[in-house]
């Protein structure tokens, strides 16, 4: 069981590390973001999707170990016990004590994820507003149609594209 214990250890050392590259690299995307650096919000997108990835290795890893240990501690057990459970039956207690502080700290970090998360989605949904109604408003000035719809907004579907010419 000590064996399993220190591979957990890892595990959630890994799942940290995710956490912590997740969170720079939400930081910079909220910089890109507020910049208005849209090929940089495409570049970060996929970073933070390989991490995720990662991520969703790691934890495919951890349950399944969860699951071994509890089969250690309870053949009959239908589903994974809790860590702080398996860890009662370790006794290695500063082990135990390690595994259950970077299971806290990985906690924090995955509600610090979650909150990021959420705000980047709202800062990026409130760029794409405004950058369609830049838009609009340029086909409206480039038609010169200024037809407005019921909602109040410039009427997209009544304008015509013109292409300038600069040169002349």
């Amino acid at each position: 069981m000590i064996a399993e214990m220190q591979a957990m250890e890892k595990l959630l050392n890994a799942h940290i590390d995710e956490h912590e590259q997740l969170l720079a690299c939400m930081e910079h995307k909220a910089q890109a973001i507020r910049y208005a650096r849209i090929e940089s919000v495409t570049e970060l997108v996929k970073q933070e999707q390989a991490i995720v990835q990662r991520m969703n290795e790691i934890e495919r890893h951890r349950l399944a170990l969860a699951r071994k240990m509890t089969r250690m501690i309870d053949p009959d057990a239908s589903e994974a016990l809790p860590l702080s459970e398996i860890a009662k039956a370790v006794e290695n207690e500063v082990m135990c004590k390690r595994v259950l502080d970077l299971a806290d700290t990985l906690r924090t970090l995955v509600d610090h994820v979650r909150r990021q998360s959420s705000i980047l989605r709202n800062a990026a949904e409130s760029l794409a507003k405004h950058m369609a109604g830049v838009m609009q408003t340029m086909q409206s000035a480039l038609s010169r149609a200024g037809v407005y719809g019921q909602r109040g907004h410039v009427a997209v579907g009544t304008q015509l594209e013109f292409n300038i010419d600069i040169k002349s």
